[in-house]
């Protein structure tokens, strides 16, 4: 227990417990050095960031996660949407970090690669140890990898004018889920001549990259030939352009297509649909 303690100004980034004592060459060799949880003797270890919304997240294995009471952030954190680009500004890197040294900043020595995304400087890839002006910053772009949404990073030091570097840091990316669009597929079904075929979910060739389940499918197109028709609970109707069908209702057998009498053929009938995840088509 602490008897006595000393106010520090400022803000708190993030919160290390160690199980032991640390020498005062490890705490700053570190002090400026996101870790990664995984570090010896580390037993809780917690970033603060604008995202926290009440709750604070333990990185190390022991997963001791907590609520957070008032506010807490990390500068130069970044966060943008799946599937989409940043461009940086050079002051993400001057201002955010805190870039203190009585040089003027030059830009940034890039030390590793994100692992989820990819960094560009215009159009090039970025290599690890490349040094970025700081006005050719304006030109570097982060793209998340397709469809990945979660955390990445890429390490950096500071460049001054004297081409001296600064301590390694991290840049955190948040990169946040996004819905993506189910897809379809043609598909060729066989029915039997002067026969009404109830149709499955199945029939659709449904698939969503975030699994999200089918809900419905709109019929964009009627049939070239025969007739589409959905059952109402007490009759059955001709389906109309652009009728949204549930998957619920295809399920309870609402659904089917009757062919012309006496009529058949290969490619005897096409219509178009689309198919929804319960927020896109």
């Amino acid at each position: 227990m602490f008897e006595k303690y000393a106010e520090v100004g400022g803000d708190i980034a993030e919160v290390r417990i160690y199980n032991t004592a640390l020498d005062a060459t490890t705490i700053s060799n570190t002090m400026q050095t996101q870790l990664a949880g995984t570090e010896t003797n580390l037993v809780y270890y917690t970033r603060f960031d604008t995202d926290a919304n009440g709750k604070i997240v333990d990185l190390t294995a022991t997963n001791n996660s907590g609520t957070l009471n008032g506010t807490a952030k990390v500068s130069g954190q970044l966060s943008l949407d799946e599937d989409s680009s940043h461009t940086f500004s050079a002051n993400e890197f001057s201002t955010n970090y805190l870039y203190t040294d009585t040089d003027a900043f030059n830009g940034i020595k890039v030390i590793n690669l994100p692992t989820n995304g990819t960094l560009k400087l215009n159009g090039n890839d970025v290599v690890a140890d490349q040094i970025i002006s700081s006005a050719d910053i304006a030109y570097l772009i982060y793209t998340a990898n397709s469809n990945f949404s979660g955390a990445d990073r890429f390490y950096f030091k500071a460049v001054d004018s004297t081409s001296e570097t600064s301590n390694t840091e991290a840049l955190n990316i948040t990169v946040i889920a996004v819905n993506d669009a189910p897809t379809a597929q043609d598909k060729t079904i066989s029915i039997n001549k002067n026969v009404s075929t109830l149709l499955s979910a199945s029939d659709f060739t449904y698939s969503d990259i975030d699994n999200d389940i089918m809900a419905s499918v709109q019929i964009t197109t009627l049939p070239t030939v025969g007739t589409l028709q959905y059952y109402n609970g007490t009759s059955w109707q001709t389906v109309s352009s652009n009728q949204v069908i549930t998957k619920a209702d295809i399920d309870a057998n609402k659904l089917r297509f009757t062919p012309v009498t006496n009529e058949a053929g290969n490619a005897y009938a096409t219509f178009k649909f689309m198919l929804n995840d319960g927020i896109i088509n």
